[in-house]
């Protein structure tokens, strides 16, 4: 259990030191993820060193059952990974029925005795040798994550950092061109007129419970090209369907040669390429917040 959890903290640092994070909740937020990471290491240099071996198999018994339910809802959820080790992203199934069940059971089953452990008495020398190696890579790692600075677009359309992963802020573009609008493939269509563009991934699962309701209104404002048209913007990667094929509106994808980091579904009103207002997966807006928009 200690050398599972130590990869998995290794991980989860890893992405946090070298890739931007939603920031969309305290339960997302860099500081919560960087403390959550670093809890997770120092549990398995606990479990590692053998110390309180009673009380430490009480505690992970507890963690795993919590795990097992985390992941059973992300499974059932749809979520296309568990997030339980990094930017490697296993299926929620695959790591409850490989990982979180079959530990859960082994711990069930075999247990350290009462008294095993911390009735041989306090071991000082592992208990410091335990602080010293959790110490020894705690700073520099946290120091890692807290520093790292993210790839963004600028306000005109530049990539500013080196990484591959370019965190995008819609938040942020209200009131200025669209930044990303030149790495996306209807890039000409979206500069005129009015339009409701949707940023997607096609297996986020609110993603999947949004479009068919945006679908719904472009079919409805069939012809009305006037007023405002939809856009469904995948991000890579891609999907094997077009959304378009179902409703009226335009599809297109952005640039593959980047990996987008951003909330989905975003929704963004342009009006003739300006982003005037953006909404997130927990403020979807209805079709009288567009209409008034329009007026």
């Amino acid at each position: 259990m200690g050398l599972l959890l130590l990869v998995a903290a290794i991980l989860k640092g890893w992405q946090l030191a070298t890739t931007p994070v939603a920031n969309d909740s305290i339960w997302t937020s860099r500081w919560f993820l960087i403390l959550l990471t670093q809890l997770e290491f120092a549990w398995s240099i606990w479990l590692l060193s053998g110390l309180f071996s009673v009380l430490a198999w009480k505690i992970t018994a507890v963690g795993f059952a919590i795990f097992t339910v985390v992941t059973f809802y992300n499974a059932i959820t749809g979520a296309g990974s568990c997030g339980c080790f990094g930017n490697v992203h296993i299926n929620p199934w695959i790591t409850l029925l490989a990982i979180d069940i079959p530990v859960l059971v082994l711990l069930l089953f075999f247990r350290p005795q009462k008294g095993g452990g911390a009735g041989r008495g306090f071991d000082l020398k592992k208990f410091n040798l335990a602080c010293f190696v959790f110490l020894a890579v705690c700073i520099p790692s946290t120091y890692a994550m807290v520093t790292f600075k993210a790839t963004t677009v600028s306000q005109d359309g530049e990539i500013v950092g080196e990484s591959d992963n370019v965190l995008l802020e819609p938040e942020t573009w209200v009131g200025n061109p669209l930044p990303i609008l030149k790495y996306i493939d209807i890039k000409d269509h979206l500069a005129v007129s009015n339009w409701v563009v949707t940023l997607f991934h096609h297996d986020c699962p609110k993603c999947q419970e949004t479009l068919p309701v945006y679908q719904e209104m472009a079919n409805e404002f069939a012809g009305n090209d006037d007023v405002f048209q939809f856009a469904f913007i995948e991000l890579p990667p891609y999907g094997d369907y077009d959304v378009s094929i179902e409703s009226d509106a335009k599809y297109g994808k952005i640039s593959d040669e980047k990996e987008w980091l951003v909330t989905t579904p975003s929704l963004l009103f342009l009006r003739e390429g300006e982003v005037v207002s953006t909404w997130k997966e927990d403020s979807l807006p209805s079709l009288d917040d567009f209409l008034d928009h329009i007026e």
